[in-house]
Parts: structure tokens; sequence; C-alpha cells
């Protein structure tokens, strides 16, 4: 039931900043003066940050490869698992310079020479363009 408009004044309740006053000191508050405080936006603004920060975050999927092959050699793995995880993000990423100078340096230590000096006029070539 709506008192709005009858001129029905109500006090605050206990969640409204003047609750820490004496209670009987508190002024009338009349009905059309909201004193809840308003968090809801506050905390919404926040979450899409975090959210969006999230997405900003997250690797696309040959970043992922990539990131793998880095570990790799932490994990266990060997360099042609390595080599295989990078030519895996070159195949979905072939811009990335990086990329190439990883593959480049895993074929080196292979002795892969004729691969390694591939790899690396395959980077600087993208890096002229770019």
């Amino acid at each position: 039931m709506s008192f709005a408009g009858r001129g029905v004044e109500h006090r605050p309740h206990s969640r409204c900043l003047h609750a820490d006053r004496d209670r009987a000191s508190l002024p009338v508050v009349p009905k059309t003066e909201s004193c809840r405080p308003r968090y809801w936006p506050r905390w919404l603004a926040w979450s899409l940050f975090g959210l969006s920060a999230l997405a900003a975050c997250s690797a696309d999927p040959a970043e992922r490869l990539y990131l793998s092959a880095l570990k790799g050699e932490e994990q266990g793995m060997s360099r042609a698992e390595q080599i295989v995880q990078v030519t895996k993000a070159i195949a979905l990423a072939p811009h990335r310079v990086q990329y190439y100078e990883t593959r480049a340096i895993y074929q080196f230590d292979l002795r892969a020479f004729s691969d390694a000096l591939a790899d690396i006029d395959k980077a600087i070539s993208i890096n002229d363009r770019g």
C-alpha cells in the first residue's frame, strides 16, 4: 500500500545515513526522499570493469599455444614438441614475429640451421612490412 502523495511522512530506518544519531532527534523525512544509499551502480561498474579486464587478459588460442611451448621446458617437453606447439601458433597467427624467432631458437638448438635461418628471414620480412 502506497502513501505517496497523501502527505504521509516516515522516519529514516536503521540503514539510513542518520542512524547513528539519537532516534528521538531525527528529523522527519518526506516519503519522496529516499535515505537508502545507492550502492548497486558502483557495484555494477566495478563488475563490468573486472569483466573487461579479464577479457583483455585472456589469451587467444595462438598465444596459449605459444605460451605452452615456452613453459614446455619447465614441464619436461622436448624441443621437437615445443617446435610443434609454436608451429601451430604460427598457423593461427602468422603475423607475430616473436613466434618465428622462438621457433628459430628451438631449431637452432636441434641443429636445424637451414630451418632456423628460414624462420629468422621470415621474422625480418614481417618486421620490415609492419
